[in-house]
């Protein structure tokens, strides 16, 4: 598979947000009647300008990556469209919580929206179907689905209503390859021993290929590339670029369009929150969200892009996997599916379900626009 296909996908164009027409009122004013000994009348009451709504973003990004700088441009965009009643504060590179903190802690109101991987720290097990391994065939395949699957499955979206969180903003990360510090690999006995970082079902996956998975926040990857304590990421390239990691794994594996995995993402808000919003200001939140959706994905197109283009600039060593190749990666991706579906089905969620529904989009939806 040609990697010009794969880097063709990763670009959409972002539709400009509706500007808001300003409207001026103006009344008219008659002059009092004379009188011999006008009454003493009390001056005017004042009105108080209303106080102005103070929300709290949170997000792992740092503030430099491209998805931060969108958000924060949004955000002054929405504030413009309110008419300045909302004022949001970001809090950036984990500054306020923690990615796998937000869960719990913007229902709580230590934030009161942040920027969530869905599933982060197997607080929503039945999501993490987008996490099996070699599940979707592109990207865009990925987002087609797992949006179908969120609109028609109660079950899933339970999974944030139930805890106190709706979801804004809803799409997919980019798909995970394989980034390496000291060799290339392309079978599952090549990553024996070998020390990759990855969380939840990537962890499972590559302990089931015979690798040793460590889990590491992304505040320490840097570090932890340069100690040795790891030897690889199990990361999309968006991520690879914006932490500054591609120098450092001079080896990439790529397993085509769909990647190893992905995960939905998008932003978390409090309930409790959003029920205080007036319906006006809710309205405007509504009515831009398309737009949001679609900087997220051009965002992380261009920073996909960054990321292989910089690789490029490093002569770096890019591994494509042949059919051959991938067909081996098959039986430890699919110990991981059986894993998942024994576990999360046996807490009563309709795993398996999911699973087969999953696959039965997957034959007819498109891998490419």
């Amino acid at each position: 598979m040609k990697k010009s296909l794969l880097f063709s996908l990763l670009i959409v164009i972002l539709v400009a947000l509706p500007l808001l027409a300003a409207c001026n009122q103006t009344t008219a004013t008659t002059a009092p009647a004379t009188t011999a000994a006008p009454a003493t009348t009390a001056a005017p009451a004042t009105t108080a300008a209303p106080a102005v709504i103070e929300l709290k973003y949170a997000s792992h990004m740092p503030a430099m990556a491209g998805m931060a700088k969108m958000v924060t441009a949004w955000d002054r965009q929405l504030e413009a469209a309110t008419g300045n009643k909302v004022k949001i504060t970001e809090y950036w590179g984990g500054s306020l919580m923690k990615q796998e903190e937000l869960f719990r802690g913007v229902p709580e109101g230590i934030a009161d929206m942040g920027w969530y991987t869905m599933g982060e720290g197997g607080l929503m097990p039945l999501n993490e179907y987008t996490r099996m391994p070699l599940l979707f065939k592109s990207w865009y395949q990925s987002c087609l689905i797992v949006q179908k699957m969120w609109d028609e499955t109660p079950e899933l979206r339970a999974e944030l209503e139930d805890n106190g969180l709706m979801l804004y903003g809803k799409w997919v990360l980019p798909p995970e390859n394989l980034h390496l510090s000291k060799k290339a690999v392309h079978v599952p006995a090549d990553v024996k021993g070998m020390k990759i970082e990855a969380a939840s079902y990537g962890a499972e996956f590559w302990g089931a290929c015979g690798a040793a998975p460590v889990e590491v926040g992304p505040s320490d990857w840097t570090t932890s590339l340069e100690k040795g304590l790891i030897e690889g990421m199990s990361l999309h390239w968006a991520a690879m670029f914006v932490f500054g990691l591609v120098p450092m794994t001079p080896y990439h594996v790529d397993w085509g369009l769909g990647g190893i995995s992905t995960a939905p993402f998008g932003t978390i808000i409090s309930i409790k929150k959003w029920n205080t919003l007036p319906d006006d200001v809710k309205k405007v939140f509504m009515d831009m969200e398309p737009d949001f959706t679609r900087a997220q994905y051009t965002t992380d197109g261009v920073e996909v892009q960054n990321g292989i283009n910089q690789a490029k600039e490093l002569n770096q060593t890019f591994i494509q996997l042949t059919d051959e190749e991938i067909a081996q990666w098959q039986a430890p991706a699919q110990v991981v599916i059986d894993k998942w579906v024994a576990k999360v089905g046996a807490t009563g969620k309709p795993a398996q379900a999911i699973l087969d529904r999953v696959k039965e989009l997957a034959k007819t939806t498109p891998v490419a626009p």
